[in-house]
């Protein structure tokens, strides 16, 4: 009895810490904005990196990484200039601070196809 005891007691705890990382945050991509924004209130995005597949064309472009502490709002705005609707953006890597507990996590990846 012991040892089904521990055995669930392992498994609910193994469980709760998978299940626990799983948490997804959500993000979505502001065209007017140019910038990637958190859908849950309380976050605030600190980097990601963003890969263009143009419309027509089978190349990739990037990555082009975002950094909250280093920004360099040239090389972004050259990026930006490069997408052309019909362009699928890709956010991959992107990493959000809880500003609650101030610590950061990771967001799930995000792609859109522009209009």
């Amino acid at each position: 009895m012991k040892k089904i005891s521990l055995f669930l007691f392992a498994f609910a705890f193994c469980a709760t810490c998978v299940f626990a990382q799983d948490k997804a945050i959500h993000v979505r991509y502001n065209e007017n904005a140019q910038r990637l924004v958190v859908m849950e209130q309380g976050y605030l995005v600190l980097s990601y990196d963003m890969y263009l597949y143009p419309a027509n064309s089978h190349d990739v472009i990037g990555p082009c990484t975002y950094d909250r502490n280093k920004d360099e709002p040239e090389r972004l705005q050259r990026f930006y200039d490069r997408i052309r609707p019909g362009d699928k953006v890709w956010m991959k890597n992107i990493r959000v601070l809880n500003i609650a507990t101030k610590h950061a996590e990771r967001a799930a990846d995000y792609s859109i196809t522009l209009r």
